[in-house]
């Protein structure tokens, strides 16, 4: 019998053959040919591959079964029925209706008889097989397994005429120069055509195979679930302008094999980095008009890189031990991609890696959607060769490089690795000892611009770095936009960033464990979220490059004066425990709708002195300081600020120590501070750096006093102690207190007493305001009203350190208490139409000897004297050169 045999025409599959006959009917037709052939000695089969004649039969014995001798010509006579090999045709006839015909039966039935006959019935084992197996062009053939008895990458093959197509591994397998099984394609990808298998045993070449396909031919490319390895091969590919692709492995985990870093010396060389695990792209050319790699998706995979060999060890010896803080090597990136329009990852897991999770560099349209990373984490903390400390360095979860309408949504970010270390190696900025610090370095972050300065390439479809023609533009640089949505970060150094040009939002995202929560180096806008330092509260950066502005929420700089870079913040929840909860550097700031939660040692907002600052608001917040607050000063401490709007915000202190807002060395041109509510007791203070206040229409609900001192401008009106407690006054305080202003003016303020002295009440007169130190002029003070319950004792409006003021249309209803304690004032001081005992001082401040320097009379001024007599004089008048005597008073007392 022929040992190799063609396939003619068209073979059905195996399913094909079930709707005809049964197994058992076509092994027992098989069988009964195959006996009946082998028993005769007629006729001739002829190898058709080779044209060899086999066997020969006698022509009776060959009528038998209707074969007639192979001719090269058609038998000229024939019964129905008779057969024949057309020596000429190289195929078997039947004489049907008069004719001859094509016979496929025949064929078919020999060749199922033969060794190979499993082929023909549809199937071979492996691709080794179907390598080998030659055929006619058409026949269709049944794969079984890539792999003998794997049971995976089989389908249906057609063998065709090709001698140009390249072998790819998996649709297309070349049998020699002239001929190829090419897959029958009727859906999508399946990675196991190339090779691939689930169940951990490295496939790294046939990986390659399958992207590589995919990459060329775009479509949708599916993993098999189980565990893919990639043992030591790192994909790369830089292939661009090419289709879209899909990649899709849900339930897939991708591992790879470790390969360790490239040894280095480290005598001369800090530390090293690795060939990423997957890289996809190239630089895009053109300034967002040139290459760029196509749009493409993965999604569903599981990437564990926990045979890393590299730990972040100190040396090549010991890289295994753990992270330290002069590494060996900063690890590799797991998935990098550059200069790609509309990248998609989603539904992925990263985990187990020294170095980053995902890179996009220079891309349009990055997006990422509902990923976990989780130990994926490095950092470079000592300079090994200066012993200097560094703050920038590697390992993130997310790093959006110079890229345009990125996105990060719905996503977590989570690093538990600290530094294992000598405990004797502390920081040389901090102190701290390393030992057990957080390694990780940035959650998520957005960094560098689209432009040319300093990152020479524009991401795809970006063309305004040019005009028309492509020539760059003056001024190249453009800031990049990244959004960060519903995303989770745990456990880094800095937990959500932006950097250097760039404008990224932070929409409800929860940013806690981390020694900086929420750091803005550029613009950012938040909108909700959760911030919280958590369990880093009380841990010391060992990095003094981010510890100088340690905080929940650093909206602050590290390097250079940004003067138009914008901070804005509404809706989010944030926590503090230790240092500042917020601070400020930006050019122009905006926290509103905020809830401020501080404990311990926190303080609400520090300012970088260092940056010019146009503006900073804080709008409709909430502050609450808790009841167990250590530290009571320094709250608000806002320098070099153009103007500082604090309005419509609650402040809550659950303790009974009164919480300090201002400190001693805050300044600016103008503070706001209005419409606000106090709850608990609390001290405002404004210092002399501040040019000009204004303190309207705040309640407080307790303690409150208001310290002024040095203002060019000040202005305290419809403000409201609505139970200003007895106990404040004995012990020292005072509602106001002011010290060397200018220009002020206190109007229309309500106190109303709080008597919480239950023995006796007071025992003597307080005041409301209080001057100090220097005299304050140019002001008024008018229309105030003081419940004082009419007691015996109460409070007075002011104990008078004054030049040049009026004091009008003030009341109390106390009949005891006088309105002025006077102490060494300069007049003019204008005093009329208050509802209160006045009480008069000893010396009259309105007399020429008395009046201020400062004051500078016009012709026809009228200076009534405080302490007029009977048939004296009323008081003065400026004629422009000299004062005269104005008026004389009677000597008869009006009684209506």
């Amino acid at each position: 019998m022929p040992t190799s045999i063609s396939v003619t025409g068209v073979i059905p599959t195996s399913e094909e053959y079930s709707d005809l006959v049964t197994q058992e009917e076509l092994t027992a037709a098989i069988g009964a040919f195959s006996t009946e052939l082998s028993s005769s000695s007629g006729g001739t089969l002829v190898n058709t591959s080779t044209g060899t004649v086999e066997e020969r039969f006698t022509a009776d014995e060959a009528r038998i079964v209707h074969n007639l001798a192979p001719s090269a010509t058609d038998p000229a006579t024939a019964i129905e029925g008779d057969e024949f090999f057309s020596t000429t045709d190289n195929v078997y006839k039947i004489y049907r209706s008069g004719a001859w015909v094509v016979n496929d039966s025949a064929a078919l039935a020999l060749n199922l008889a033969s060794t190979t006959g499993l082929s023909f019935i549809g199937q071979v084992d492996s691709v080794a097989t179907l390598r080998v197996t030659i055929s006619t062009s058409g026949t269709r053939i049944s794969l079984a397994s890539y792999f003998p008895g794997l049971e995976c990458g089989g389908g249906e093959f057609i063998y065709t005429a090709d001698a140009t197509s390249d072998d790819d591994g998996g649709t297309i397998f070349r049998v020699n120069d002239d001929y190829i099984w090419r897959r029958a394609l009727k859906s999508a990808i399946n990675a196991t055509w190339f090779g691939v298998t689930g169940d951990g045993v490295d496939r790294g070449i046939y990986v390659k195979a399958a992207f590589d396909y995919i990459i060329k031919k775009g479509g949708t490319l599916i993993f098999p679930k189980g565990t893919v390895n990639l043992g030591t091969m790192r994909y790369v590919t830089t292939a661009m302008n090419g289709p879209s692709f899909i990649i899709t492995g849900y339930g897939c985990k991708i591992i790879w094999e470790n390969v360790d870093p490239i040894p280095i010396d480290i005598t001369t060389t800090n530390y090293s980095s690795e060939t990423a695990l997957l890289f996809f792209g190239a630089d895009p050319t053109g300034y967002g008009r040139g290459d760029y790699f196509p749009s493409f998706v993965i999604e569903g995979f599981t990437f564990d890189y926990s045979n890393q060999a590299n730990k972040g060890g100190n040396t090549y010896a010991t890289m295994g031990v753990g992270p330290h803080p002069t590494p060996y090597s900063c690890g590799t990136t797991m998935l990098d991609i550059w200069g790609s329009s509309y990248p998609i990852v989603r539904n992925c897991t990263f985990q187990n890696c020294w170095g980053n999770a995902l890179r996009f560099r220079n891309c349009n349209g990055p997006y990422v959607d509902n990923v976990l990373v989780k130990d994926v984490a490095a950092n470079e903390l000592i300079n090994r060769l200066t012993n200097t400390l560094k703050s920038d360095s590697f390992g993130s979860g997310c790093f959006m490089w110079g890229c345009a309408n990125g996105k990060v949504q719905n996503s977590q970010f989570i690093n538990t690795k600290v530094y294992i270390c000598d405990p004797s190696i502390v920081s040389p900025e901090t102190g701290v000892v390393i030992n057990g610090t957080l390694v990780g370095y940035i959650g998520c972050y957005a960094e560098y611009p689209m432009g040319v300065s300093n990152n020479s390439k524009v991401p795809p479809g970006i063309t305004t770095v040019t005009d028309h023609s492509g020539v760059l533009l003056k001024d190249a640089d453009t800031t990049q936009y990244v959004t960060f949505e519903n995303v989770s970060v745990s456990g880094y150094v800095l937990g959500i960033k932006s950097e250097n040009t760039t404008s990224v939002k932070v929409l409800n995202c929860i940013s806690t464990n981390c020694y900086l929560p929420l750091i803005n180096a550029s613009n950012m806008f938040v909108q909700g979220g959760i911030f919280d330092k958590a369990e880093c509260s009380y841990k010391i950066n060992p990095q003094g490059g981010y510890y100088f502005q340690d905080s929940t929420v650093a909206n602050g700089s590290f390097s250079g004066n940004y003067p138009n870079s914008i901070f804005i913040m509404d809706g989010a929840t944030i926590t503090c425990r230790h240092a500042h909860a917020i601070v400020n550097s930006k050019g122009h700031n905006r926290i509103t709708n905020c809830r401020f939660n501080l404990f311990d040692q926190a303080t609400l907002c520090d300012q970088l002195t260092t940056n010019t600052i146009y503006l900073t608001e804080f709008v409709g917040n909430t502050i609450t300081f808790n009841a167990d607050m250590v530290n009571t000063t320094g709250h608000i401490r806002i320098t070099n600020t153009d103007v500082l709007r604090m309005t419509n915000n609650t402040f809550i202190n659950l303790g009974t120590t009164a919480m300090q807002l201002g400190t001693n060395d805050s300044g600016g041109n103008l503070w706001n501070v209005d419409n606000n509510q106090y709850s608990g007791p609390f001290t405002i203070n404004f210092n002399g750096q501040i040019k000009s206040i204004t303190f309207n229409s705040n309640v407080f609900h307790n303690v409150g006093s208001v310290t002024l001192g040095g203002q060019l401008h000040a202005q305290l009106n419809g403000n409201t102690w609505a139970a200003l407690p007895d106990s404040f006054m004995v012990g020292g305080g005072h509602p106001i207190y002011m010290n060397s202003l200018q220009n002020f003016e206190i109007s229309y303020n309500v106190v109303y007493r709080n008597q919480d002295i239950a023995a006796g009440g007071l025992t003597a007169h307080y005041n409301f305001i209080a001057c100090f130190n220097n005299p304050s002029r140019f002001g008024s003070i008018t229309h105030n009203v003081i419940n004082n319950n009419a007691t015996t004792f109460g409070l007075r409006l002011i104990s008078a350190l004054l030049e040049i003021c009026d004091i009008n249309n003030n009341r109390s209803d106390s009949t005891t208490a006088p309105m002025v304690s006077w102490g060494a004032c300069k007049g003019p001081i204008n005093i009329k139409n208050n509802g209160w005992i006045v009480g008069n001082p000893s010396t009259d401040y309105n007399k020429v000897a008395n009046l201020s320097t400062f004051y500078l009379p016009h012709k026809g001024d009228v200076v009534n004297y405080l302490l007029p007599t009977a048939s004296g004089i009323i008081g003065i008048v400026w004629d422009g050169t000299q004062w005269l005597s104005s008026g004389t008073v009677g000597s008869t007392a009006i009684t209506s």
